[in-house]
């Protein structure tokens, strides 16, 4: 409408109907137009997860059809604003994989200015209720909630905050910069925080982290307390189902072309004590340094976690042991390597059991001082004699124990880790000594440094108190008590090579 030397135009664009997965119910519609030589334009957005989604801007544009004229100048003015409020919950498929899972409401308001040719943004982000949980990883996140501000260049977080779903806090704050400022200073801590979450492994955290930029791109450093971790080495024998990894070429292609900033770690973790190892007999606490480098894509793990107390039981017998090492060398899987032997007397020999290998699918042999058969070496440990000494069903069992630790047999019901999970015991050992009699014992950690362990045996004054106290990492304090009141203490001083 108009005349040729001042038209009026007026046009809708309408995007919608994507037969795209979960892009199908999206549509977005825009209002164009053209009147005393400003051009203004309206986007709406609707659909699942978009509660309000507004853009309105306009800019001078000197258009006629008559001379025909079409003049945008660079350095004119830009005016504008934007307004969003999103359910997380209803785009999350958009973008994340189905293990994991995202809620709560995210919303922004900003205004546009600037010129044509530096366009200006500056506006408020908020972001609450909110949740993550990734079920592959052990990872939930509850009660997120975020605010900030943020410009073409930077963004700055003023709060973000959540929990483990129960005690467990997380806090952080800082700016993070999108042009060659190098501005970016994120701080991030945890506290008592519950992480991982997964039956393979269950930790407490507390954590002081701090990204910023690098000359290639950005650096995550600092450090993680292990307040707690729980790792249980899976049933025997399981299958591996093995994971075929597609690469599509043109998406190489891409990601080479347009490479992203490179998140570069130097992270410690500090495990002083009660990382606990169970699983295959084995029940033992760890402590101990892991160094965590590298790219964050593929992060190299480097550190060694050595015994601090436990034991293998296996055939009924408790074995003592001898060497008990978890090592992180490289990624995660197939680290961390279990390093494991424990010995017992067995007839003629010192019979050991060797578990080694990745934590998720160990080995195990048998190996003796002198060298013997692995038949011969479990012959021993199970019946006190070699082969040739045995009875036939003797010898049945015999291949039977074989084949289970070949690979071949399952799992088995495990009462001590049940009554351990309910009563809230760090420790609990039952076992038999030469003439027969049982002992029981228990073990709480008071603090992390202070472990108080209760034995008792059959005879009437075999009980004792165990108290020990960490003075530093190479020296310890111990006291006992027996029931008949007699006492004993030491002080020990000890050296990791």
């Amino acid at each position: 409408t108009g005349t040729p030397a001042a038209p009026i135009t007026k046009g809708d664009i309408t995007i919608g109907n994507l037969d795209t997965g979960a892009y199908k119910d999206l549509r977005f519609t825009a209002q164009l137009n053209h009147e005393n030589g400003t051009a203004t334009t309206q986007i709406n957005g609707a659909g699942p997860g978009l509660r309000t989604f507004t853009i309105n801007a306009a800019l001078p544009l000197d258009f006629s059809a008559q001379p025909f004229t079409f003049a945008l100048n660079d350095a004119v003015a830009l005016s504008g604003a934007i307004n969003a409020d999103i359910d997380v919950a209803a785009i999350t498929p958009l973008f994340l994989p189905p293990t994991q899972e995202a809620t709560g409401t995210l919303a922004t308001k900003a205004t546009l200015g600037g010129t044509f040719k530096s366009p200006a943004i500056d506006g408020t982000l908020s972001f609450n209720d909110g949740l993550f949980i990734d079920r592959a990883n052990g990872v939930h996140l509850a009660d997120l909630s975020a605010s900030g501000t943020f410009d073409k260049d930077r963004l700055t977080i003023q709060k973000f905050t959540g929990t483990d779903g129960a005690d467990g806090r997380l806090n952080g704050n800082g700016t993070m910069d999108f042009g060659d400022n190098q501005g970016t200073n994120l701080k991030l801590t945890l506290n008592e925080f519950h992480l991982p979450q997964s039956e393979m492994a269950n930790g407490t955290l507390n954590a002081d982290l701090t990204l910023k930029d690098s000359n290639d791109g950005y650096n995550l450093a600092g450090d993680i307390t292990v307040a707690r971790m729980d790792i249980m080495i899976p049933e025997r024998f399981q299958s591996n189902i093995p994971t075929l990894n597609i690469i599509d070429p043109a998406q190489q292609a891409q990601e080479q072309n347009n490479p992203q900033k490179i998140f570069d770690l130097a992270i410690t973790v500090d495990a002083p004590n009660q990382v606990f190892v169970r699983g295959w007999g084995l029940d033992a606490e760890f402590g101990g340094k892991v160094d965590i480098s590298g790219d964050a894509a593929a992060p190299i793990f480097d550190g060694t976690l050595k015994s601090r107390r436990g034991r293998y039981e296996e055939f009924g017998k408790r074995f003592t042991l001898s060497r008990a090492e978890l090592r992180f060398q490289g990624r995660i899987p197939p680290s961390p390597y279990l390093d494991i032997e424990a010995t017992t007397p067995a007839d003629d020999v010192t019979a050991s059991i060797l578990l080694t290998g990745p934590v998720n699918d160990p080995a195990i042999s048998f190996a003796a001082v002198p060298a013997l058969p692995q038949d011969e070496v479990l012959s021993r440990i199970l019946f006190g004699r070699n082969t040739s000494r045995i009875t036939p069903m003797q010898a049945i069992q015999l291949t039977q124990t074989m084949r289970r630790f070949s690979g071949q047999g399952g799992g088995g019901f495990d009462p001590l880790g049940t009554l351990r999970n309910v009563t809230g015991l760090d420790n609990i050992a039952v076992d038999t000594d030469e003439s027969g009699a049982t002992n029981v014992g228990v073990g709480k950690y008071l603090s992390d440094k202070v472990y108080l362990e209760f034995n008792r045996g059959q005879g009437e004054a075999s009980g004792a108190a165990n108290l020990q106290i960490e003075v530093s990492p190479q020296i310890s304090v111990e006291t006992e008590v027996g029931q008949d009141a007699r006492a004993g203490g030491g002080v020990f001083w000890r050296r990791d090579y």
